[in-house]
């Protein structure tokens, strides 16, 4: 009997100890799930090809032929952009996430069994690209959560004005090669981080879609990706930015410890672009 009632008073207290448990899981996920942007497992691959002026238009009548199969056969494409000016000119970027460097391996395996793309799109097209570049980048999550934006994957552009006059949306792709070093591209984080808030709040046009670092490819290299409703309201919100004193102040750290190089081009979405 003794027995019996200890038993019972150690499932009760076993009990009361998993509900509770529970309760503090739940508790836990109601307070952090609405306010702390999602970590992007993965990898963003950003593919850059060089094409050849007098074939410019063609290929890009043929990315939209092939539109439909292109983002059936890689639903992972997130942007797909070409350079409006800054840099090289004549240039398409496309940006894809993947799970990691085995998902997108399966990926393009996949694709290339398909016939209609491995044998029909690809050899058309090649005769159009001068020269082909793929970098594969790590979302700085630092910097998203500073600036109190979700990963990259969950960005929703808006609606492309139906006004055929109106000035159709831009993306100002911005980079920066930093110094050789484990240490540059952490610091430069930091001190980003320490001054986005202040140009988020100063700049009421921009939208910042992706913060990364590279991880194959040129090493050390930093991507921030913003939109904007226009060129011009890009250069607005860069003049405002500028009045934001801890991002001055960022953007000096940066130029003195971290950075090398410092280049920003337009970009022009893809109709079969997400962002």
């Amino acid at each position: 009997l003794r027995l019996s009632k200890m038993l019972r008073g150690f499932k009760s207290i076993a009990n009361r100890t998993n509900a509770q448990n529970a309760l503090a899981q739940c508790m836990r996920a109601l307070s952090t799930a609405p306010s702390t942007p999602r970590a992007a497992p993965g990898i963003y691959e950003v593919r850059t090809y060089t094409l050849k002026p007098e074939g410019h238009a063609q290929y890009m009548k043929m990315v939209a032929e092939y539109g439909d199969l292109r983002t059936r056969l890689n639903p992972n494409l997130l942007g797909l952009f070409t350079t409006e000016v800054g840099g090289c000119l004549h240039q398409m970027k496309h940006i894809y996430h993947y799970e990691d460097l085995n998902h997108r391996e399966q990926v393009r395996k996949s694709m290339a069994k398909v016939k209609e793309w491995s044998q029909e799109y690809l050899p058309k097209s090649r005769e159009f690209v001068a020269h082909q570049e793929s970098m594969i980048f790590v979302e700085a999550t630092s910097c998203h959560t500073a600036a109190g934006i979700p990963s990259a994957v969950d960005f929703v552009s808006p609606p492309k004005p139906s006004d055929p006059e109106a000035p159709a949306p831009v993306y100002e792709l911005r980079t920066y090669q930093c110094k050789l070093g484990y240490d540059t591209v952490p610091k430069l984080c930091q001190y980003i981080s320490a001054g986005l808030p202040s140009k988020v709040e100063a700049d009421k046009k921009g939208q910042l879609v992706l913060y990364a670092y590279s991880d194959v490819g040129a090493l050390n290299n930093v991507i921030e990706l913003w939109r904007y409703d226009s060129t011009q309201a890009s250069l607005e919100a860069r003049k405002a930015a500028r009045a934001a004193g801890p991002w001055r102040e960022a953007v000096a750290n940066v130029a003195r410890d971290c950075a090398n190089t410092f280049t920003t081009q337009f970009l022009m979405p893809g109709s079969i672009s997400k962002w």
